[in-house]
């Protein structure tokens, strides 16, 4: 990442120097920008191999990426001491019930619910939530809302999980996991390992 600055630096000071056409200045922060755009979000978004999605977020300043990270690997302590520094409200309350969730604590991720912005994340928690208690004509109305294939997958394999059919619900998981990059592929995977270690 440093090498895109002191490229650009470089450019900045021979364009006057050689009286060199404006273009090349603009070409060169047209550069730089796809280049930070590429280093700031193509292992979240399309990378294969989970070292390197790992990685990624353990180095990452943000706090959302580091929570995924510690959440992964299992230290939910070290998960939750980041909630609070996730500025965004929509992602930390989606990171709390996520957390809450994997705590079992699906009572007090219900209330974090009504906090959220009607949207297919809202839709797909209440859902993936009244699942886990039972309550299939919630779990039903709000699954009917969601477009979005990849959350309704995820809501298809939970409820095939739910039934007891967990070779059914690894055999869906199984079949969209090669279809995944980034985080997407880091969730499915985390997903698998929560069933199989059931």
């Amino acid at each position: 990442m440093i090498w895109s600055f002191i490229f650009l630096l470089i450019i900045a000071i021979i364009v006057p120097i050689f009286n060199l056409p404006f273009a090349v200045l603009i070409i060169a922060y047209i550069l730089f920008v796809v280049a930070t755009i590429y280093f700031s979000f193509y292992p979240i978004l399309f990378e294969k191999e989970v070292k390197k999605i790992l990685q990624f977020l353990k180095k990452s300043r943000q706090p959302y990426n580091r929570f995924l990270y510690f959440l992964y690997i299992g230290d939910e302590k070290e998960a939750e001491n980041l909630l609070n520094r996730i500025r965004y409200k929509e992602v930390k309350n989606i990171s709390q019930i996520i957390l809450l969730s994997k705590q079992k604590k699906f009572d007090k991720a219900k209330e974090l619910l009504p906090l959220m912005k009607e949207s297919k994340n809202k839709w797909y928690y209440t859902a993936a939530l009244a699942l886990e208690e039972g309550d299939l004509a919630t779990y039903q109305t709000n699954k009917d809302l969601i477009k979005d294939e990849l959350l309704l997958t995820w809501l298809n394999i939970e409820n095939k999980r739910k039934q007891g059919e967990e070779t059914e619900a690894l055999h869906m998981l199984d079949k969209v996991i090669p279809t995944l990059r980034g985080l997407k592929l880091l969730s499915a995977l985390q997903y698998k390992k929560e069933i199989t270690s059931a």
